[in-house]
């Protein structure tokens, strides 16, 4: 009876463990608009992670090309060219951001795929 009670705690702390650590990853911004709506108020984005649903067809490394909505800045996601070769049309990844440039009116994100 001891044995059977052990066992059934373990599975039931196993449990709360993968559902506490996050078994289906959640990204801090969810989409690239709300990741430059908090660059907007001086949030440090390094380090923090973006759901991108690719959009672009690898080009230059990028996954994601995209506008403000008021069309005064071009946001752009690039992941490296092994990574960006991966993912197709369509899907949706997480990608964690190593660093970003601010030009003229293009807001350039590199990172790579979590």
């Amino acid at each position: 009876m001891k044995k059977a009670l052990s066992v059934l705690l373990l599975i039931t702390l196993a449990s709360m463990v993968f559902l506490v650590s996050g078994c289906g990853t959640k990204a801090d911004y969810e989409s690239p608009l709300a990741m430059y709506s908090a660059f907007s108020k001086n949030e440090d984005i390094v380090g923090k992670t973006v759901e991108v649903q690719v959009n672009d067809d690898y080009i230059a490394d990028a996954i994601y090309d995209g506008v403000t909505p008021d069309f005064s800045t071009s946001i752009t996601i690039y992941v490296g060219e092994e990574a960006a070769k991966k993912v197709k049309k369509g899907d949706t990844v997480i990608v964690r951001i190593s660093r970003h440039e601010t030009k003229l009116a293009t807001f350039d994100v590199y990172g790579h795929i979590v």
